[in-house]
């Protein structure tokens, strides 16, 4: 299928190590940190990711469902990261959302709000980012969501 990417994902590099392997040109977001992210998986897995897009604004719970129906489910940091270094022009195209892996922000000028990872461009150069959105609120059209097969 057009939509599907093989990676490997290896689980024995630490969340800094797979974000040095993707090379992103622009910005890393300073808050994706591997206390907050754990990597609980173990070897090296060959995964392949599927680019999901939804034709109407939808939230992230409805989007974990639908992905469920499909016999899906999000991917989680590690993969997303994997995509990013093995697929790096993918994301040029549009922003591609991880819902698998969240968490929590507790300070600073987002209170208590969870995040997921994303991978995008920068809309003046194109320029390759890593980036955390709020779980909250409803997604665009142009997002693409990654999964996997259960």
């Amino acid at each position: 299928m057009e939509n599907l990417y093989p990676i490997i994902v290896d689980y024995s590099m630490t969340l800094a190590e797979m974000i040095e392997a993707g090379k992103y040109d622009n910005w890393t977001n300073f808050t994706i940190d591997p206390d907050f992210l754990p990597i609980k998986d173990t070897g090296r897995v060959e995964l392949n990711i599927e680019l999901v897009k939804y034709d109407e604004p939808m939230n992230s719970n409805d989007i974990i469902k639908d992905l469920d129906r499909r016999g899906l489910r999000p991917v989680t940091v590690s993969e997303l990261l994997a995509f990013g270094t093995q697929h790096p022009d993918v994301q040029r195209e549009f922003p591609i959302i991880a819902l698998g892996s969240s968490w929590r922000r507790c300070g600073g000028f987002i209170f208590n709000t969870w995040f997921v990872q994303s991978l995008d461009a920068d809309k003046k150069d194109n320029g390759r980012e890593l980036s955390l959105e709020p779980w909250k609120g409803t997604w665009k059209t142009f997002c693409r969501f990654a999964a996997v097969r259960k």
